[in-house]
């Protein structure tokens, strides 16, 4: 999975009409809609505000809206922009001013769809990969240990606090979740604890 690492604008001009292109991170659908909502305020004389998102929470989220255009013409084509370049955690939403002259629905997929693309060509494109994360606690005595849990499973250390005892926040690659709680669970004799906090995402 992809996303990007800037949002972008793009414009487009087609027979009179004018399309203004808007790629943007969101983790939510809440997320989204702010992004949304702050663009129809921008734009509140616009005759569309075409959208779409895919969100990433445990299996791809999709949605897209044609906001009065002919249904199929605007928000699958800037959905499908966005699944060819396979980005997740992303919104686009494209402002049209009719200009006069009816484009036809060929011609309104393929605006909104190349509208949707020059906001991707434009930015920056990261791969992304899954993790969990995970707080460890324990004792001192155990830190070789952990430590060697961390470099066998290739763990991200988050954040570390040496007090009392040591409390450890580490990002496991999903593909090696399952085994790594596994190991922890089998160090409680060693009264070494560990708690789950979902899944987050890192940009390579």
């Amino acid at each position: 999975m992809n996303s990007i690492k800037e949002s972008t604008e793009f414009s487009l001009r087609e027979r009179g009409s004018k399309f203004f292109g808007f790629l943007f991170s969101a983790s939510s659908s809440s997320q989204f809609e702010q992004h949304l909502l702050e663009l129809k305020n921008r734009y509140p004389d616009a005759n569309h505000h075409c959208c779409a998102y895919r969100i990433y929470d445990e299996s791809v989220q999709e949605y897209n809206s044609d906001d009065g255009e002919p249904p199929g013409t605007a928000g699958l084509p800037i959905l499908n922009a966005l699944r060819s370049s396979d980005l997740v955690n992303i919104g686009c939403v494209v402002v049209r001013y009719f200009g006069g002259t009816k484009l036809g629905k060929p011609g309104l997929i393929e605006s909104y769809g190349d509208t949707a693309r020059g906001c991707i060509q434009k930015t920056e494109i990261g791969h992304i990969e899954e993790f969990l994360k995970i707080n460890i606690s324990y004792h001192y005595p155990e830190e070789k240990e952990i430590q060697r849990i961390v470099r066998s499973y290739q763990l991200i250390e988050d954040s570390s606090s040496y007090q009392e005892h040591i409390e450890k926040m580490v990002l496991c690659p999903i593909d090696h979740s399952t085994v790594v709680l596994d190991t922890l669970q089998k160090l409680e004799y060693k009264h070494v604890t560990f708690e789950s906090f979902g899944h987050t995402f890192v940009m390579k």
